[in-house]
């Protein structure tokens, strides 16, 4: 079993998408870990989606095994409403923070520069 510290998990939420992945780090290097997708309206894509679907998902998701390790989370949003991010906060106590294109661009490059 591997020591909780070492776990990070981020929930991606884009619209009426829900991407959960969890790294681990290894050999000061990021792994990923665990990862799963959700589309909440796969037969219906005018659907809006509210925050208590999500958080249904995230609270779902939080009875796995992989998922009851992580020591950290972080939500980060795009293309939802800021009341619904407040809300999702609210529910699960998890950091949050609702992406602007900079703010995406921005993470994308420190992304790329551990790469190297």
């Amino acid at each position: 079993m591997r020591d909780m510290k070492d776990l990070f998990g981020i929930i991606l939420i884009d619209g009426n998408e829900v991407t959960i992945r969890i790294y681990i780090l290894a050999s000061e290097k990021w792994k990923l870990f665990h990862y799963q997708s959700y589309d909440l309206t796969p037969f219906d894509k005018g659907k809006i989606v509210t925050s208590a679907d999500i958080v249904e998902v995230i609270a779902e998701v939080s009875l796995s095994r992989a998922v009851a390790q992580v020591a950290e989370w972080k939500i980060c949003a795009r293309n939802i409403e800021e009341i619904t991010l407040h809300d999702i906060a609210t529910a699960t106590g998890m950091d949050t923070e609702l992406l602007t294109l900079n703010r995406e661009q921005e993470l994308l490059c420190k992304g790329t520069l551990l790469e190297f």
